[in-house]
């Protein structure tokens, strides 16, 4: 084993980003299968591992601001004189501040956004430093286990949170023994605590608090399983172990050891329709919420300067409080290292729930978002999907089935579209597609192949930089369905749903692509007291004649009686009728059909 590294600098950091990544890469399906807390959805493995991989690609991917080389082993460079004037690296604040902030903009699921803000806990705390020693790393990580433990509405024993506050205690009681070995020496210059004890002390701390977990938390015990969350962060610690001695693949063993023999755990399959025009979903535990709903508050978007009400944040977390479970609130003020431009999460949040109520917990972020830069639009990468469908399991793991990324500018059709097994994104029309938020959308499918049905018009070039940036996170092929508006995404996956789940990519795609061409749409002005109505009745006759669906999705502020005369008349002439509220401020709506004319 090599001479351990005295002091974490940034290459150090990089190297243990790196580690933890391909370590969590290599057992997150194994971590997966012992997830039932929050939610037995299979998916605490993955959702690390994919955080993990955004922190990385902030400090090392093809946009990063002064990446961090990966040439050889941590210390390397160090030792053999790199670091020449005219290569000056970042510093170690600044790069854990680059790396918290891609893990909070990219963080998938309970597990994820709790990660991240273990990752912005280190920041703050050595936002400030080029290198840390014992000392400044057992600060650092009592911050972690702090942030990571605040951003949680209902902390529960046995978690990762308990895994984090153990490694906090070991490692400050390290430090600790230093001090006491320094009275007894009265005179001696004050001790530098190397890193390697503290390590040590944190990782052992992580895997006696994974193995004590199903002694706090029932639902463990009953599963004869470990915390999930917990065990990923034994991989993490562990991977920051084998970078700091010299160590290879110990982290991976470590863990396999740990839960080996533990109960299969897989996530609840998708369900029959639930009252849903062809639209699958039903929900066998209400009592955790049925979607999960994650989003992004970022002010700055929309007001680059000016006072951050942070206020609103507490607001939002007893808002989404009383909407579901599972709720997480991540993210904060700046972040600043050593060195002009080096800001982490300069007023940027991550918010996380579990709920039945998809569109209150959107809605909720859009009051978080007024109240924080007095712009809706300080609201984004908004993503839903809905817990009974098996998602976010990795690319490739189903290579059998097709994944659904579906995009409205309409909250109201949130759980439709989800509940059809896509994974959401809601994104106002005007609102230029974000490549990065699409990618995401697209991994967390777990499909090699991925339909996306953007629900709006899509330049050529967003479609060749999406399929290529998905294809460098492992999805073997994506399409990009031309489907210009919400309805046109309703028609999609209701034909798309009629096809056998494993059905090819190319005949979902066709079944797809007809219902489009052959869709009807049109856009009407529903306010009330026009002094010119909307001739409904023709509108439906010249839509379906007799027989045939119309799916009408109207505006929150569309007149009643003329969005209900839509069922009326359609009912005349034999057709069927879907109304599906937009819960868009307004008062238009769209009207679809397909079927005869």
């Amino acid at each position: 084993m090599s001479e351990a590294v005295p002091t974490i600098d940034a290459v150090v950091v990089a190297a243990w980003l790196r580690r933890a990544t391909d370590a969590l890469g290599t057992v997150r399906h194994e971590i997966d299968r012992i997830n039932v807390f929050p939610v037995s959805d299979a998916d605490t493995g993955t959702n690390m591992y994919l955080t993990l991989v955004d922190a990385l690609e902030a400090i090392e991917g093809p946009g990063a601001e002064d990446p961090v080389g990966s040439e050889g082993p941590a210390g390397a460079d160090r030792a053999e004189g790199a670091g020449a004037a005219d290569e000056v690296p970042p510093g170690l604040g600044v790069v854990l501040a680059r790396a918290a902030r891609g893990a909070l903009v990219g963080a998938r699921g309970n597990s994820g956004v709790i990660l991240s803000e273990y990752l912005r806990g280190l920041a703050v705390a050595l936002a400030q430093a080029s290198d840390a020693d014992g000392a400044a790393l057992a600060r650092a990580l009592a911050e972690a286990s702090r942030s990571a433990r605040r951003a949680v509405a209902r902390p529960v024993p046995g978690t990762v949170l308990t895994a984090a506050d153990a490694v906090a205690t070991a490692a400050a009681g390290i430090v600790l023994g230093a001090d006491r070995l320094r009275e007894r020496s009265p005179g001696a210059p004050a001790p530098v605590v190397p890193v390697g004890p503290v390590v040590v002390a944190a990782r052992r701390a992580a895997r006696a608090a994974a193995e004590r977990s199903p002694d706090e938390l029932d639902v463990l015990a009953r599963s004869q399983v470990l915390d999930a969350g917990a065990v990923g962060l034994v991989v993490l610690l562990g991977a920051l172990d084998e970078v700091v001695h010299g160590g290879s693949g110990d982290a991976v063993s470590e863990v396999r050891a740990m839960i080996s023999g533990m109960d299969v755990v897989t996530a609840r399959p998708a369900g029959p329709a639930a009252g849903a025009r062809a639209l699958p979903g039903s929900h066998d535990d209400p009592g955790a919420g049925e979607f999960e709903v994650m989003f992004v508050l970022d002010p700055a978007r929309v007001r680059p300067t000016g006072p951050v009400r942070v206020p609103a944040v507490d607001a939002l977390r007893a808002a989404l409080d009383t909407l579901g479970e599972s709720v997480v609130v991540v993210g904060g003020g700046a972040v600043r290292g050593p060195g002009p431009g080096a800001v982490a999460t300069g007023g940027v949040w991550q918010a996380h729930v579990h709920t039945d109520d998809p569109l209150a917990a959107v809605a909720a972020g859009r009051r978080a978002a007024r109240a924080l830069a007095g712009d809706p639009g300080a609201m984004r990468h908004v993503r839903v999907r809905h817990l009974a469908v098996p998602t976010a399991a990795g690319p490739g793991d189903g290579a059998g089935s097709t994944g659904l990324v579906a995009v409205t500018g309409a909250p109201g059709l949130v759980a439709d579209l989800a509940r059809a097994g896509a994974v959401v994104l809601v994104c106002s029309p005007e609102v230029p597609l974000g490549i990065g938020a699409l990618r995401r959308a697209v991994v967390d499918t777990g499909s090699s192949s991925v339909v996306v049905l953007p629900g709006r018009p899509v330049e050529e070039s967003t479609v060749v930089a999406l399929d290529e940036s998905a294809r460098s996170h492992g999805v073997g092929r994506v399409e990009v369905l031309a489907t210009p508006t919400d309805v046109h995404v309703v028609l999609a996956l209701a034909a798309g749903h009629l096809l056998d789940p494993g059905a090819t990519l190319a005949a979902r795609v066709s079944a797809m692509r007809d219902a489009v061409a052959h869709g009807r749409v049109v856009e009407l002005d529903l306010r009330a007291g026009q002094d010119q109505r909307p001739d409904v009745a023709g509108l439906v006759r010249d839509l379906v004649g007799a027989g045939g669906m119309l799916t009408v999705v109207p505006d929150d502020g569309a007149a009643p009686d003329l969005v209900a005369s839509f069922a009326s008349v359609a009912g005349d002439v034999g057709a069927e009728c879907v109304v599906l509220p937009s819960g868009r401020d307004g008062t238009r709506a769209l009207v679809g059909a397909e079927g005869p004319v």
